[in-house]
């Protein structure tokens, strides 16, 4: 078992929680064999003459081709997660309605910087930890928490390196987005402290992954099932999206609690 599991500490990740998510996909492999066996034979009795030949491998090897993808998955999950400032682990490839493609490149928030409002001068702003979960910063020598409202610049180093942070009019104001000109980074209101920017490489394959589970439901009733095109085309829309609402939440939640 521990040999088993040992490749898997290449990412950092307790054997308990990599071996969890193993058991998890192993049985989902299971119940999902069991449902395309009898699944198709039922489905086929009823839309075709004859349901397909040789249904022991069919459906075994289409289980294991979608659970594959699923370690796949769960194992870029692993290798890309990050923690947030509050202990909490985020992932890179979570489901839908929690998907970002920021990349945090400082994912803690800074311990001080400098600030200006227009109504007054730069001032020294310092984090305040007394707040937790929240991200505030408190004006030195004053009872004053700093605002994004009316704020001209955010200026502080970081590992030697200068940044000044504008306030980008073009964005709007919710939120509202400061960028450094000379790196191109953002941090917005709702994450100051923090720097990042959007990953147009991690958007395209995030919605490459996506793509690609919807397609190995299709190929996989159409080819080795040997559903109809069309009704391959159907019965893989629903059953991406039951495994992407119903399956995919609880393995990116075990491939967190992995690293």
């Amino acid at each position: 078992m521990l040999i088993a599991i040992a490749p898997f500490h290449w990412f950092g990740s307790p054997g308990t929680s990599v071996l969890d998510l193993l058991v998890i996909l192993v049985v989902f492999a299971l119940a999902l064999m069991v449902v395309m066996w009898y699944g198709t034979l039922f489905a086929q009795s009823y839309l075709y003459t004859t349901p397909v030949s040789g249904i022991s491998w069919r459906a075994p090897a289409a289980a294991g081709i979608l659970t594959g993808f699923y370690l796949v998955w769960s194992l870029a999950n692993i290798w890309g997660a990050t923690k947030t400032p509050v202990g909490t682990t985020e992932i890179p490839f979570g489901v839908f309605w929690q998907f970002s493609p920021r990349v945090e490149v400082i994912p803690q928030p800074v311990p001080e910087f400098v600030s200006k409002r227009s109504n007054s001068d730069a001032a020294l702003y310092e984090l305040d930890k007394s707040l937790p979960p929240e991200t505030k910063y408190r004006k030195v020598d004053g009872e004053e928490y700093w605002s994004a409202v009316g704020t001209e610049y955010i200026e502080f180093k970081y590992h030697g390196e200068e940044y000044k942070f504008v306030r980008d009019k073009d964005r709007g104001d919710n939120p509202i987005v400061f960028v450094d000109a000379n790196s191109g980074l953002e941090m917005n209101e709702y994450e100051v402290g923090r720097v990042g920017y959007t990953s147009m490489t991690l958007l395209v394959v995030y919605l490459l992954l996506n793509a690609i589970h919807f397609g190995l439901w299709i190929g996989c009733l159409w080819v080795l099932l040997e559903f109809q095109f069309w009704h391959a085309v159907g019965l893989g829309f629903v059953l991406w999206f039951v495994t992407t609402t119903a399956i995919l939440p609880a393995l990116c939640e075990q491939a967190a609690a992995a690293c």
